[in-house]
């Protein structure tokens, strides 16, 4: 059964006569220590850590910060920021778990070579390791939790002397859940946590939730809205001024490339407007012609130079302009990482990034309002109201399968603080959902071990469920709140899909209704959900796969069945049946190339939405498919079909394919405005530009493949491997530096480089690049066939008979004209330039952040009918035409 923890007055009452008492629990100490009435010596209550850093700052010269310690070892050892930060979180959790520096040599492999350098620089955890029981003098001690406890923490404790007395913190007293309310909806439970709390009760509740999903940011933004003060810690990454001292930098790259709609952002930097009309104006000619601001020109000054200015130099000269005081914290880690002394560039604007976001640096916490406590890593709250939100399996933490792990031992002490978790507060209330994104929500597994019972849901009778609705109140017991369920201040979206975004494009009330409205089941969405349920099935089991294919088959069909009759069976069985080979053929291809990520956690394990796992039994082995990617910084959010490494790949289940350049050509919104289109498809920019990310500065290979685009050549056995792929490439450089490079300037294959050296291709194409449309070919033709032509035949005195021509026209068109294609090619796309380059992804980021806002902006008042171009077409074709009273059929003609 689950059981109760003592109370922590229930523990001071035991432990309130002894000089120390030595918990692994930190919230218990410092609840303990707030219990002391009675004037005394020293703190009642500690934790190994803090004894270790007392010990360690009166023996030893120095105790070195986490980052301390990988700043000096990066400053030593020669390696990357990166490498070495991965590599002391590596050896720092093998030494919490072995509790002996010397140990960790035996699980590490390159990593070792940093072992010398903990010696060198102490942390608290040497400080632990080292620690002399004599500094206890003759304190009476008591431990309370010692089965909580790592292998290091125990390294403070006596050993010489008695072991000192144990506090127990479990109690034989069942944990019984009076009552859970179920929610339909994350909104309806944000709402309704935030209704429940008060100026009056705030710094007496705490919120119990996983605080590495999304209800993080949404509890904080509906609470900060209501003007409830939130007890949680700051980070530097979080600091609006160190976002707008990095998107300075990032922004001043090639300004003279940007338009005036790219520096919006300075404008509550520094405190000025620009108006809107020029918003598409070069954001140079704009300065030239059009601007008085002297601050403007001030910041457009600065950001030319970026490159020729330190990183405290740029600090200084944005605070003199913009007269505001940016983050101290922000000026210490560009002292520490040695980087405020240096010229700024891309590769250190990336270690700076890579620092503050990884490398977590508290600046700031207030000490009233909202406890936020997270789930995962917590026992002890000292709150009188805890709210315990989710209770799912993402509160199950699951030990990793690592040879210095005590997984049983982990799993023990697991299960205790869970159910000390769950005995905090004196009034408790249980918030959950049933269903999460269509998706039915399963409950933390502890729940399973702890009853012996097989629970799946949260309708069983172990949580008194009670399905919250407008008509039942939730009140905190014993007290005079009480709080009718309705909805509240809409929710601010911070990330986007794909698809959402395509649905926002088209129309904003055609994203609003499939927000609203569940959709039917078509058969083309379940196939290619059932071939795309079959590739990572293949990937994580293809052996398996190839012996049992017609029984796979079977279960397709079987699940597909809805959707089939005896006119149709063997056509549709026929297509599963080609876009399962198609699938084999191409993994199979892939399997020496793949960087296979392992599935460790028992959770990881279980692919939920993948039935063919669930028919088998079989595990999911690799965390390679179905990947989630959450881009924070690009505000994406979508699923990845396939990915390693660098590369992206995503099944298409229709008989049609697309072209690198349709799928380059269809996020162009020049394009599609031009055209009155309404066409635009995001999915490729967007996992790129998301993906970028997890490989900054790196090419990504995002490749389509299209299960059923030559089915009748795999019915007729000629088809070919690799004629159902499409590949896109990202470039990390923007297009101009691209097409100027060497690597671009040795991808062209044409007669006329034997003559015109990189150097002289790039002074003419420089001179008159900012005039040309690339898209265009009669633009490049009309400034640069002339130029080359001239240049060729009158300055370097090349006869036409050198490229076996005769007449000026057939050099022009011959020789010239191909080399002017491929320019074109490579900014359009084309199979043999298919890139994305590093502007247009940068583009899309500012467009992505714009849609967020406006999709904000109507969240709280109401989405428009607003059909891309005007189009009729777009309400004609619309899924929700029936239920629109505002389409442009019924209202109004094409403008």
């Amino acid at each position: 059964m689950m059981n109760k923890s003592r109370s922590i007055t229930e523990i001071f009452d035991e432990a309130k006569d002894f000089g120390l008492v030595i918990t692994s629990d930190a919230p218990l100490a410092t609840a303990l220590n707030r219990s002391v009435d009675k004037p005394r010596l020293g703190l009642l209550a500690m934790t190994p850590r803090q004894l270790a850093l007392k010990f360690g700052t009166l023996y030893f010269n120095k105790l070195y910060s986490k980052s301390e310690l990988i700043l000096e070892i990066t400053r030593h050892s020669g390696k990357s920021l990166k490498y070495v930060h991965q590599s002391i979180e590596k050896i720092l959790e093998i030494w919490n778990h072995t509790g002996l520096l010397e140990s960790c040599e035996l699980f590490l492999t390159q990593e070792k070579d940093f072992l010398k350098y903990l010696e060198k620089y102490k942390t608290v955890e040497y400080a632990m390791e080292k620690f002399d029981e004599k500094f206890y003098g003759d304190l009476k001690i008591a431990v309370a939790g010692y089965e909580l406890f790592n292998e290091l923490d125990k390294q403070v404790l006596p050993k010489i002397r008695a072991f000192p007395h144990k506090i127990e913190l479990m109690k034989v007293e069942e944990l019984k859940f009076n009552k859970t309310f179920l929610f339909n909806s994350t909104k309806d439970l944000i709402n309704s946590v935030t209704a429940l709390i008060t100026p009056e009760n705030q710094n007496e509740t705490a919120l119990i939730f996983n605080t590495d999903s999304e209800l993080k940011d949404l509890l904080k933004s509906s609470l900060s809205k209501k003007g409830i003060k939130l007890e949680i810690k700051t980070y530097l990454k979080e600091d609006i001024s160190v976002s707008n001292y990095l998107s300075f930098i990032e922004s001043s790259f090639n300004v003279s490339d940007h338009l005036l709609k790219d520096i919006f952002f300075t404008e509550s930097m520094f405190g000025i407007n620009l108006d809107r009309k020029y918003s598409d104006f070069n954001l140079n000619s704009y300065i030239l012609n059009y601007n008085e601001n002297k601050i403007l020109k001030s910041i457009f000054g600065l950001m030319k130079e970026i490159e020729r200015l330190t990183f405290f130099e740029l600090y200084n000269k944005l605070e003199s302009i913009s007269n505001k005081n940016f983050s101290k914290p922000l000026k210490d880690v560009l002292v520490n990482t040695e980087l405020g002394d240096k010229k700024i560039n891309p590769e250190r604007l990336n270690t700076l990034i890579y620092f503050i976001i990884n490398i977590e640096i508290e600046i700031d916490r207030l000490n009233e309002g909202v406890l936020f406590v997270n789930a995962g890593s917590s026992a002890f709250v000292d709150r009188q109201i805890t709210v315990f939100i989710g209770l799912d399996e993402s509160w199950t933490k699951l030990s990793p399968d690592k040879a210095y792990v005590d997984k049983s031992a982990e799993e023990k002490k697991n299960l205790e603080k869970f159910q000390i978790l769950l005995s905090q507060g004196n009034e408790k209330i249980y918030f959950a959902q049933n269903i999460r994104n269509n998706t039915p929500v399963i409950p933390c597994y502890y729940f399973n071990i702890l009853t012996g019972k097989n629970i799946k849901n949260f309708e069983d009778i172990f949580f008194s469920p009670v399905t919250a609705i407008h008509e039942s109140p939730v009140k905190i017991p014993d007290s005079d709140f009480r709080h009718d369920l309705k909805s509240g201040p809409p929710v601010q979206i911070v990330y986007i899909s794909p698809t959402s975004l395509n649905s926002f494009f088209k129309c904003p009330k055609k994203y609003s209704y499939e927000k609203l409205i569940k959709p039917t089941e078509k058969n083309y969405f379940l196939k290619g959900t059932l071939l795309h349920c079959f590739a990572e099935f293949y990937f994580n089991h293809p052996e398996y796969a190839k012996s049992n294919f017609d029984n796979l088959l079977d279960l397709i069909m079987e699940e597909f069945s809805g959707f089939v009759n005896e006119i149709n069976s063997d056509a549709e069985r026929s297509e599963f049946k080609v876009g399962m080979y198609v699938i084999m053929d191409f993994l199979d291809s892939l399997k020496n190339k793949i960087e296979y990520e392992f599935a460790k956690r028992k959770k990881d394990k279980i692919a939920e939405n993948n039935f063919l796992f669930k028919k088998t039994k079989l595990e999911k082995k690799y965390l390679n498919t179905e990947k989630w990617l959450k881009a924070p910084y690009s505000c994406i959010i979508g699923k990845i079909d396939l990915t390693s490494g660098r590369t992206i790949v995503d099944y298409k289940s229709s008989r049609s394919g697309k072209s690198s350049e349709m799928l380059i050509k269809e996020f162009n919104l020049s394009r599609i405005k031009k055209d009155k289109a309404d066409d635009a498809n995001f999915q490729t920019i967007s996992y790129i530009t998301g993906k970028r990310e997890d490989v900054p500065d790196s090419e990504i290979n995002f490749i389509y493949l299209y299960l059923l685009l030559n089915f009748n050549e795999y019915i007729k056995g000629t088809a070919e491997s690799g004629n159902s792929q499409t590949e896109v490439v990202y470039i990390p450089e923007t297009f101009k530096r691209f097409i100027i490079s060497p690597a671009f300037y040795d991808k062209l294959g044409h007669d006329i480089k034997s003559d015109l050296t990189l150097g002289e291709y790039r002074k003419i194409i420089l001179d008159v690049f900012d005039e040309i449309n690339f898209y265009d070919l009669s633009s490049l033709i009309e400034k640069l066939e002339t130029r080359i032509h001239n240049f060729m035949i009158y300055e370097k005195n090349i006869q036409y008979k050198k490229f076996g021509k005769k007449k000026e026209n057939t050099f022009r068109n011959d020789i010239i004209q191909p080399l002017l294609k491929s320019i074109n090619s490579a900014r359009k796309g084309s199979a043999d330039f298919p890139f994305i380059y590093k502007d247009d992804a940068d583009n899309f980021l500012k467009y992505v952040r714009e849609i967020i806002d406006e999709i904000n902006t109507f969240n709280v008042s109401d989405f428009p009918n607003r059909p891309v171009n005007d189009l009729r077409s777009v309400c004609q074709k619309c899924d929700y035409l029936n239920i629109c009273p505002g389409n442009k059929l019924l209202t109004a003609d094409e403008q």
